[in-house]
């Protein structure tokens, strides 16, 4: 088995790296444009990238893979943090805050996203 998976890490390494680049993309427009979509698209890939640093450390036995993984969990775990605070403003006010014109410093409440 460790093999096959050993094999398979070489043959698409590229391709998983490029996906995994597009998470950081979708989480910032997520965040710019108040989409949830996005968001939850760039929470699917931290996962994943978590999922896959954690099974790149134990087969290829690199520590620094599993602080890789750690550092990516805690990406996740802002992701959906603030999917959390998303999914609390309803859809007309998301669409009111990233309308031209909107001042944030006129909000009575700060969101904090950790």
């Amino acid at each position: 088995f460790a093999q096959v998976f050993l094999e398979m890490l070489r043959h698409s390494l590229g391709l998983l790296v490029l996906l995994f680049l597009v998470g950081p993309l979708l989480g910032h427009f997520g965040a710019v444009r108040l989409n949830r979509g996005f968001v939850i698209a760039q929470l699917a890939l931290a996962l994943a990238k978590t999922a896959y640093m954690i099974s790149a450390g134990i087969f290829l036995r690199l520590f620094a893979s599993f602080l890789l993984a750690a550092a990516q969990l805690w990406v996740a775990h802002v992701a959906w943090s603030f999917l959390r605070a998303l999914r609390a403003v309803p859809r007309e006010r998301r669409a009111e805050m990233v309308a031209e014109g909107f001042e944030v410093e006129k909000l009575l409440v700060r969101m904090v996203y950790w």
